[in-house]
Parts: structure tokens; sequence; C-alpha cells
């Protein structure tokens, strides 16, 4: 960049190329910060999940997953025993686990994307 008093002219333009490249830069700091989050949130909601295990089944069962189809980026957590559903539902959602998870971990994994990406 030349600088005269009151004026500037640019020589070299670097912001065409930063603008052409950020889709794919976005992408990978999505999916890195997911990928991370992912592990939290499992992690997360197998500790706090409040019921009272029997076999220990449901706990280990609570899996998260990250999955990347175009430029859509999904975060899901979900229970891999056939009474998740109930875990979840029954006496009014005292013992959920799946939905207090997403919300707490969903303006963590936001605030960081844009941390990162602004």
């Amino acid at each position: 960049m030349v600088r005269t008093p009151g004026h500037f002219k640019i020589t070299r333009d670097t912001l065409r190329p930063r603008i052409r490249n950020f889709p794919q830069h976005a992408n990978k700091t999505i999916a890195n910060v997911m990928e991370e989050h992912r592990r939290l949130m499992q992690n997360d909601a197998k500790i706090n999940a409040p019921w009272k295990d029997r076999t220990g089944d449901a706990r280990r069962g609570l899996t998260a997953t990250r999955r990347k189809e175009g430029n859509t980026h999904t975060l899901t957590l979900f229970h891999t025993v056939e009474y998740g559903i109930w875990l979840e539902v029954r006496f009014g959602g005292k013992n959920a686990i799946i939905e207090p998870t997403i919300d707490k971990f969903y303006p963590v994994v936001i605030r960081q994307i844009a941390q990162r990406l602004f």
C-alpha cells in the first residue's frame, strides 16, 4: 500500500483471496468445533444423567455424533437403548438428559464458532 497525505492506493489485493477461501475455512472451523464439543457433550450427558442405573446400559449408550452433508453440519445426541425414550419423557421429564445437554452446549458451540471465524 502506498500512502500519501489524505490518500491511499491499494497495490495488492488481499481481500478477494480470503473471501474466496472463506467457505472452506468456515466448514473446517465448524467441523473442528463440533467434533470437540461432540466428545464433551457425550461425556457430560453420561456423567450428568439423573437416573439411577440398574445395568449401566443406558448411560454407556448415550452417544453423540457429528455429520457434515454439503455445507450442513449436524451434532446429534441420542440413546442407543430401546427404553431411552422413557428415560426422557417419563415422570414429566425428570430423568431427561438429551434436551438439557443440548440446551447447555448449543450456545457454547455457536459462540466458539463465531469466535474462531471472526
